[in-house]
């Protein structure tokens, strides 16, 4: 009797997207015409609605707003400086008081974009910067089309269009400003391909590269690659219909090369985990309740064409083409779809799509993190599967029914109906009216055979293509261009006074700034060392003791910047010169002019103070408070020198000038602090306060006042007055005057509002203050050597106390005197100092940003164990090759079989 011969167990093949997608027929060209075009179609249509507004050098404006103008540019300009000087990487003193450079780096710098600046002229950085985004945005298109190409075996016209759905989708428009994300969107079908070839076929090569990379550009983009990519993995599976041992399997392999790419960044995301503690952002607790943030009405309207994106605040960015909502229908209907991956797609995209709109899960997203200003950050991932979805259905257009065409409509239907009932406008409703009836029509007619497929794929890709076109006009006129030649402000004698104090002071470090800021990164954008900062991994401890002390400050703001200030404050920040582009300093007693350049004037600080000098131990305990600046002056005046006289005495009001306010005390007998009310809340009204000075001196004002950004301080006697922005309120110079001059402050407040008024006026008690100097500076550090890393330098004390430095303390931060390391101890846990005995000292700073060596570490051993694998790798299939080559080996094997 003859054997019955066992059937070979079928084969599953795993899907091919995410979370799971079906492969369509066929074998695609091997020409590289269409990838090309990917590139270049979102590169070149973003390109010339640069080139139509007027973007240097096709006019006088600049890509540069919001935060590329006020943080990304300034920083990008400090890493050119460090890549051309050659100095270190690790740390910069034109960042604020000096900061972790590989945190800052981590998120705003990490593009290998960048370092191609180091070719660049400073002149032409803002072009090149310009050149970076449109490569990204080019490489957008490029890698979502070879991941349709890869997962749907497709290479023909189809791929540039349905790739530039996703390269100019409504979240590039709306945020392209912010070119630090972009690095990731781009990489993200890759890591997806990744994934997929993961599951599917073992390969592991891109999925580890490609996350790597998404990551270490910008981890923040990363982690909301990370988490999908943990979604597309289980989506995978679940469409696979994996046993529980081959599901385990595959998790164990993910898990493994997921902990390798990652390992791979160390070097750079471990500093920027440790450093992103010392934030603000570690402080962000859980919202409560949970609630819906926005009408889902509102929220479907944003998937309407022509819709401006939203370039701060407001809905999510989720448009990607009209043409995706109306094809997300069809692949719910085609046949030839699974149910498991419809309802996957569904699912994924409904959680995100609610994620967006509930408070609780926005925040875990967000890495358990409230943002300022641009919510959803996310979204681009909900155009990702849109425009699969789409692009998956339109694969399958060959089967395409009156049903479908009946779904699209009912599809384009409500999110027409949505964006005329919500926040969208008429454009975008009368606009994406007319792109459904277009679409609809053209495919009726190809459902009833008038239309071949040729000539259906060309009019789909021409109005994805109009359609884009207008996108990108309607979100680069929404973000704005600014004006080029006026950026920085007058550079150029910036640039010259800059010089002229390197040429004539031999001193190894001191401190410039502006006495007005004009950015909130003024140092790195003018290539000086100075105070200012405003960056997400700005250390909050040192902006609460600078704030504290009467700077400008805004901890959940992530900033604290430099406008003239008190004399104590100018000394423990080391500052020497103001720069005074408008020729104006308030305070011409503790200041004095250096020199003049074009009639924008350098002043000298005639009460500096070194990086270091000796205090009080008292000085230990000094907490600032924030409430009440000069009340912080005081304790930390006298906890340095030990001199307990007043510092700053109050001005009474000699009388005021309301108009239509009811002002009165907060709490009465309390100095300086008032509420006020509006007599008529239709008119409008201001507040006006007299002072009569009790002595000559200079005049320091506290304001916070609640509806007004702005408040003029006057004199009758000389006729001055000058206009103080107290959006943020600081201890500003008034200015010097004389026994009896009457000084105003005068300040409009919005109409029909009411509110709190804080007004500290003091005037300064010079003699007391030089007392203190005198003992300050009589023990200074002398600096003999400074690098990026390191300070070393000479101090005589001349009796035991506490070396305070203007070095902002974090635990990279090593101290060592005479050659033995010593304990820091923090200021405020935001400046470090440190114990010395009577005597002279050697004393050396030295920095390494914590978790860069255990990062390096970590790093190189998984670097080392990737490459080992892929070495043991080719030795097995070589292997492999060579026995299935040799046919005695084939023979032998197939008899053992």
């Amino acid at each position: 009797m003859s054997k019955k011969k066992k059937k070979k167990p079928a084969v599953k093949k795993l899907p091919t997207t995410a979370p799971a997608t079906l492969q369509t027929a066929g074998k695609p060209s091997n020409t590289r015409l269409y990838l090309v075009l990917s590139f270049f179609l979102p590169f070149l249509l973003l390109g010339t609605a640069y080139a139509v507004n007027g973007v240097y050098p096709f006019g006088d404006k600049q890509i540069l707003v919001t935060d590329l103008w006020q943080q990304y540019y300034p920083f990008l300009s400090d890493f050119q400086a460090k890549l051309q000087e050659g100095s270190s990487l690790l740390y910069s003193w034109d960042t604020g008081m000096g900061s972790n450079f590989v945190a800052l780096s981590a998120y705003y710098l990490a593009s290998p974009l960048n370092f191609f600046t180091l070719f660049i002229p400073q002149a032409f950085l803002r072009e090149a910067l310009t050149v970076f985004l449109l490569i990204r945005i080019g490489c957008s298109g490029l890698f979502c089309a070879i991941f349709l190409k890869s997962v749907f075996k497709r290479n023909d016209i189809t791929l540039p269009f349905f790739s530039v759905l996703y390269a100019l989708c409504a979240y590039t428009m709306g945020y392209y400003w912010n070119i630090i994300w972009f690095d990731s969107f781009a990489l993200l079908p890759l890591v997806v391909l990744g994934t997929v070839a993961l599951v599917r076929e073992g390969k592991y090569k891109l999925y580890v590269i490609s996350l790597a990379l998404a990551v270490l550009t910008n981890y923040y983009m990363g982690f909301f690659i990370c988490i999908f990519t943990a979604i597309v993995f289980f989506g995978v599976c679940i469409c696979s219909k994996l046993s529980l041992k081959a599901f385990f399997k595959k998790l164990l392999s993910i898990a493994g090369f997921s902990a390798i790419s990652l390992s791979l960044t160390a070097f750079v995301t471990l500093p920027a985990y440790l450093n992103l503690q010392l934030t603000h952002s570690a402080e962000n607790a859980f919202p409560s309740p949970w609630k819906f943030e926005n009408s889902f009405v509102d929220l479907f309207g944003n998937f309407a064409a022509f819709v401006p994106p939203n370039v701060k605040e407001g809905l999510p960015n989720i448009y990607c083409g009209f043409l995706c909502i109306m094809l997300a229908v069809v692949f719910l209907l085609a046949k030839k779809i699974s149910l498991r991956e419809k309802i996957l797609h569904v699912s994924v995209l409904a959680f995100l799509l609610i994620s967006c709109n509930v408070n609780v899960l926005n925040f875990i997203w967000h890495g358990f993190h409230s943002t300022n200003m641009i919510p959803y950050r996310y979204s681009f991932l909900i155009s990702f599967i849109l425009v699969v979805m789409a692009y998956r259905a339109f694969t399958l257009l060959e089967g395409i029914t009156l049903v479908d065409i009946c779904g699209m409509a009912i599809a384009a239907t409500f999110v027409i109906v949505c964006a005329a009932v919500g926040q969208q406008d008429d454009t975008a409703v009368y606009g994406s009216i007319v792109l459904a009836v277009i679409f609809l029509f053209v495919l009726f007619l190809y459902e009833r055979k008038l239309f071949n497929k040729k000539a259906v794929t060309g009019i789909v890709c021409g109005v994805i293509l109009v359609e884009m076109c207008f996108n990108v006009m309607i979100g680069v006129n929404e973000v704005r261009v600014t004006d080029h030649t006026g950026y920085p402000d007058q550079f150029n004698k910036v640039q010259s006074a800059l010089d002229t104090l390197e040429e004539t002071d031999d001193e190894e470090f001191y401190r410039v700034e502006f006495s007005a800021y004009y950015t909130l990164n003024d140092p790195p954008l003018y290539g000086y060392t100075g105070v200012s900062q405003f960056a997400s991994t700005a250390n909050v401890n040192v902006t609460n003791f600078l704030e504290g002390i009467g700077l400008l400050g805004w901890d959940a703001g992530n900033r604290y910047y430099y406008a003239e200030t008190s004399p104590l404050t100018n000394a423990f920040v080391n500052l020497k010169y103001l720069i005074a582009k408008n020729s104006y300093l308030a305070d011409t007693v503790n200041w004095s002019q250096a020199f003049d350049t074009d009639g924008m004037k350098t002043y000298k600080n005639n009460r500096y103070l070194s990086l270091g000098f000796m205090t009080e131990k008292n000085l230990q305990t000094f907490l600032p408070d924030k409430t009440d600046p000069f009340k912080a002056q005081q304790e930390l005046f006298e906890k340095a020198t030990g001199i307990t006289d007043e510092l700053f005495t109050p001005v009474s009001v000699l009388n005021v000038g309301h108009s239509n306010l009811n002002v009165y005390y907060d709490q009465e007998g309390v100095y300086g602090q008032y509420n006020y009310r509006p007599q008529d809340a239709a008119q409008s009204s201001s507040l006006k306060w007299n002072y009569e000075m009790p002595e000559d001196g200079v005049l320091y004002v506290y304001a916070k006042i609640d509806n007004t950004e702005n408040v003029l301080v006057s004199n009758d006697q000389n006729g001055s007055q000058h206009w103080y922005n107290i959006k943020r309120p600081y201890i500003f110079s008034a200015g010097k005057y004389n026994k009896g001059d009457i000084v105003s402050f005068f300040s409009n407040t919005t109409t029909g509002y009411s509110g709190s008024a804080d007004i500290y006026v003091c005037v300064l008690n010079q003699d007391v203050f030089d007392r203190g100097y005198a003992l300050l500076n009589d023990e200074k550090l002398e600096i003999t050597n400074l690098t990026s890393t390191q300070v070393d330098g000479t101090i005589t004390a001349k009796k035991d106390g506490l070396m305070y430095t203007s070095i902002p303390y974090e635990k990279g931060w090593t101290a060592y005197v005479d050659g033995v390391e010593t304990e820091i101890t923090p200021i405020a846990n935001a400046m470090c100092a440190i114990p010395l005995s009577q005597g002279e000292h050697q004393v050396t700073f030295k920095y390494s940003p914590n978790g860069f060596i255990p990062g390096v570490l970590l790093g190189t051993a998984a670097l080392a164990l990737f490459v080992l694998i892929i070495a043991v790798e080719q030795v097995y299939k070589r292997k492999r090759k060579k026995m299935l080559s040799d046919p005695a080996t084939t023979t032998v094997d197939t008899k053992q079989v």
